[in-house]
């Protein structure tokens, strides 16, 4: 498939909680940004009310702080103080093992 061949397909925002849902249903742990405690955290997701709506962020040298935007979108921030390194990869895998035996 070439490039010019690929269409990008937006999903309607009204379908995402059919979309977590069906998710849900298939046995997926959905996980989502949500405001707790003055920041952003990706936390454990039940439904898109929970996702931040209108938020915005100030990132700075030793500064992070959210606020109330009236712009009304989902996801209109960057990186917030928690990675999502340790939700998409164990923190400690065994690389070897070895036992002794006589």
């Amino acid at each position: 498939m070439t490039s010019k061949d690929q269409t990008a397909v937006f999903l309607p925002r009204k379908q995402l909680q059919h979309l977590l849902h069906l998710l849900q249903q298939r046995g997926y742990a959905c996980y989502g940004p949500q405001v707790r405690d003055g920041a952003i955290h990706y936390l454990p997701l039940d439904h898109i009310d929970q996702l931040p709506h209108g938020i915005s962020q100030q990132q700075s040298a030793g500064y992070y702080r959210i606020h109330e935007a009236d712009h009304g979108r989902y996801f209109a921030w960057a990186n917030g103080p928690q990675a999502l390194k340790p939700l998409l990869f164990a923190p400690r895998e065994t690389l070897w093992r070895s036992t002794i035996t006589e």
